[in-house]
């Protein structure tokens, strides 16, 4: 999935979007031109919190794991990701990918 699919899912899932605008293209442009919760710690903390997701952090010698998942029965399985020592980017998009995942659990 393309960096741009996991931020509309992502947003579908915080129900961000209209559902009238959620398949329109120039809707979407502008709309992930001012929120990126990929690369801004402060979307992604926001898309967390509406979603109510788990977020856990490990730092191990060789790099930095972050599992994330959603706090409430019957959610997507946990989104685990790895990186060499950035743990921002890994928790970010940890962060996406689960809201994507919630999406895609909901058939969005």
């Amino acid at each position: 999935m393309s960096d741009r699919e996991l931020l509309e899912n992502a947003a579908k899932a915080a129900e961000l979007i209209p559902i009238e605008f959620a398949d329109s293209a120039s809707y979407m442009d502008g709309f992930l031109d001012g929120w990126d919760p990929l690369n801004d710690d402060g979307d992604a903390l926001s898309l967390a919190v509406k979603l109510n997701l788990d977020i856990r952090y490990e730092s191990y010698d060789a790099g930095v794991a972050a599992i994330v998942g959603a706090a409430w029965d019957d959610a997507p399985e946990a989104v685990h990701e790895i990186f060499e020592r950035d743990g921002p980017i890994a928790v970010r998009r940890a962060i996406v990918r689960a809201a994507a995942s919630i999406a895609e659990s909901k058939g969005e």
